[in-house]
């Protein structure tokens, strides 16, 4: 019987206290991206619709977008996000050649 309580209680409670521990990190962690302030090591971002923005030095920031709709793992570039956001390209070597642009054409 005592087992029984003991399950029930932790059962009840658990959830409860994690919960709490979880609100509080995340409030924790929102109070401290406000104080600091955000940094990127590189260029400035790129304006949409442009998706890379690149220095002189070759360090490039990228843009992020939203999907609206779901992609299809098929093989087929044929939803509309592939029509509307330019790709990637524009890559530079690493190995052989640091800094040298890509020999093959990537997009990505």
């Amino acid at each position: 019987m005592k087992i029984n309580g003991l399950v029930t209680a932790i059962s009840t409670f658990l959830p409860l206290l994690l919960s709490n521990s979880l609100t509080a990190q995340i409030e924790r962690d929102a109070e401290d991206a406000a104080r600091s302030e955000f940094r990127i090591d590189g260029p400035p971002p790129p304006v949409a619709p442009a998706v890379i923005n690149r220095d002189s030095a070759g360090n490039a920031t990228f843009r992020a977008i939203r999907l609206t709709d779901p992609i299809r793992l098929d093989g087929q570039l044929d939803e509309a996000v592939y029509q509307i956001t330019p790709p990637l390209t524009g890559f530079l070597q690493t190995i052989p050649d640091e800094g040298e642009a890509a020999t093959e054409n990537t997009e990505a």
